[in-house]
């Protein structure tokens, strides 16, 4: 009987101990989310969630002091959670704040958060919608990795860049609107985003890193702007559909194997045949090199004596629309 007596008494006496420490650190919980007093003691972070709930509501405030910060980890494989909502009093993200959330449907990332971890959605295999405020300058490193429900993203115009293998996977995104802010696409930024078909290079960009669109096997045609002066190796390898490309005049260097296994049959250059021969073209880009190239010439060239053909190979744009410059009967 003593026995038991001393147990509960022990057991007792450690749940007030718990309890106590877990005031102590100003962590209070409600609805399933617990709130921690940060360590300024002016403002409170998201820091756990009950694991159970479907919907999370972040409050905006607590005790009179806002809450400012979601913790790395907070809401991690909180596997019944299918909706959040995230208050303007929010300014930061913290690393894999919500991977791994599988049953995750949709989020909307407010404008005043201004800085977001990496990995923050890594994972959430029902993910269908997400869109950034514009406090957000950078998709972080693995932000949507393995997203693989991941259809529509609509980004803000404060963001300059794309982080790597930030949507790596996401198998279902069949377009994206890149921001002109953007100025640098990461190392596997959209590797094996095999349904991606709509995509448009803001003339801002200045950065293609190794495999960006690798194995985008949907992809038909793409843009490089004139701003973009590097092609990573194996940027656009395996994208099977790939016929045309438009390329811009700025580009000095494109990486080994960048257009191999493509399907590449003409090759829109925005500059002069000497700017092109002073490319540096790295190996394994057969499909690139073997291709019909038009240098870009938006007046009328010359035409031989017989006036029967151009001489040269050109092109210019009709209604936004690539055409090549031919002589018809």
């Amino acid at each position: 009987m003593k026995g038991r007596r001393a147990a509960a008494l022990f057991s007792a006496a450690l749940l007030a101990l718990c309890l106590a420490l877990f005031a102590a650190c100003g962590a209070e919980e409600e609805n399933g989310i617990v709130y921690t007093l940060r360590e300024d003691g002016a403002s409170y972070a998201v820091t756990d969630c009950g694991g159970g709930a479907e919907r999370a509501e972040i409050a905006a405030v607590r005790d009179g002091l806002p809450v400012t910060h979601i913790a790395e980890y907070a809401f991690f494989s909180c596997g019944e959670l299918t909706d959040v909502s995230i208050p303007d009093s929010v300014t930061s993200i913290g690393f894999s704040a919500f991977a791994s959330c599988g049953s995750l449907r949709s989020i909307a990332v407010p404008d005043s958060v201004t800085s977001m971890g990496n990995m923050v959605f890594y994972g959430c295999g029902a993910l269908t919608e997400a869109s950034f405020g514009k406090g957000v300058t950078e998709v972080g490193r693995r932000m949507f990795h393995s997203c693989g429900s991941l259809a529509a993203v609509h980004l803000a115009g404060a963001v300059t860049a794309i982080g790597d293998s930030a949507f790596e996977g996401c198998a279902a995104l069949a377009g994206i609107a890149l921001p002109a802010s953007v100025t640098r696409v990461g190392y596997r930024s959209f590797y094996g985003c095999a349904a991606l078909t709509g995509l448009t290079l803001p003339s801002s960009l200045e950065y293609i890193g190794d495999s960006a669109f690798e194995d985008c096997g949907a992809l038909t045609e793409i843009a490089v702007p004139d701003a973009a002066v590097r092609i990573g190796a194996a940027a656009f390898k395996n994208c099977a559909a790939l016929t045309d490309i438009v390329l811009g005049s700025g580009v000095e260097r494109i990486g080994d194997a960048a257009f191999e296994n493509t399907a590449l049959e003409r090759v829109f250059y925005k500059g002069t045949e000497e700017e092109w021969n002073a490319i540096d073209v790295g190996d394994g880009n057969a499909p690139l090199l073997s291709a019909e190239r038009y240098c870009f010439r938006a007046d009328e060239p010359a035409k031989t004596a017989d006036g029967t053909a151009y001489i040269g190979k050109y092109w210019r744009y009709v209604g936004g629309v690539p055409v090549v410059w031919e002589i018809t009967a």
